[in-house]
């Protein structure tokens, strides 16, 4: 299993928009990924303005593919709300806790 952390900065006035954009534009396209599994959005506790977003995906290659051929669209959906660059990280998911990132390993 495999996931990407992006981490970015949501614009203050924009944080409503942000969630209704990843709602409704771009989880769907999120769905449609082969080997897209889950994702778990969070909002920093001291700065509500903070977003980390991880999505987890069965296997590396389904993780690249998603960000070579559709990242770029989910960017362009975000970046008129976010400040600056979001950033983007990827691991390999050594110990999963939640029962639908579990099953899908065992698929």
């Amino acid at each position: 299993m495999y996931s990407r952390i992006v981490e970015c900065r949501v614009r203050p006035d924009k944080r409503d928009e942000f969630a209704r954009r990843l709602e409704n534009d771009v989880m769907p396209i999120l769905k449609k990924q082969a080997g897209f599994v889950d994702t778990i959005g969070m909002i920093g506790e001291t700065d509500a303005h903070h977003i980390v977003a991880i999505s987890f995906w069965q296997r590396k290659e389904d993780a690249e593919r998603y960000a070579q051929q559709h990242f770029s669209e989910v960017l362009q959906l975000i970046r008129p709300l976010i400040d600056g660059d979001p950033k983007v990280e990827t691991f390999q998911v050594a110990a999963p806790a939640n029962s639908r990132i579990l099953s899908s390993l065992a698929a």
